[in-house]
């Protein structure tokens, strides 16, 4: 079994069509940091997603930061699926929203890529989302649709 390589952050392409790089924004700068301090996140030939936090934006709302990496054998050009997120109580931040990263958005997810995507979170799911641990995590990703670079 070989050893999974380091993971890579990558630029999601709609931010490098507005100028941003890894050096000069300071979100891909921490992100950055992140992926380093785990490098090794995302299981072995799998699509994976990894909520991470919770942002607040200006006017009291809420996204949460899901790091989505691609361990799989080819680069992903797009991706759908139905996300569930919540706990083994039956408590849902998501139940089953529709998560659709198209090219023109997310560019080309390369071979142990990582990119960050925000999903907008309802206030009163903002505590449920710190009750998350690995013990009690309900993630789903369901009617998994994925178009890869040939």
């Amino acid at each position: 079994m070989t050893e999974k390589a380091d993971l890579t952050l990558q630029l999601l392409k709609a931010d490098e069509d507005q100028g941003v790089t890894l050096d000069n924004n300071p979100f891909y700068q921490e992100l950055t940091e992140v992926i380093e301090s785990d490098p090794k996140m995302g299981d072995q030939n799998e699509f994976s997603i990894f909520p991470y936090s919770i942002v607040e934006n200006e006017a009291d709302t809420y996204a949460m930061l899901v790091l989505v990496i691609n361990r799989l054998e080819k680069p992903i050009r797009s991706v759908v699926f139905d996300l569930t997120l919540g706990n083994q109580d039956g408590e849902y931040i998501f139940d089953a929203i529709s998560v659709d990263l198209v090219e023109e958005y997310m560019g080309i997810l390369e071979i142990d890529g990582v990119i960050p995507i925000f999903l907008e979170v309802e206030a009163k799911d903002v505590d449920l989302f710190y009750t998350l641990d690995p013990n009690n995590l309900l993630l789903e990703m369901d009617n998994f649709k994925t178009a890869f670079v040939e």
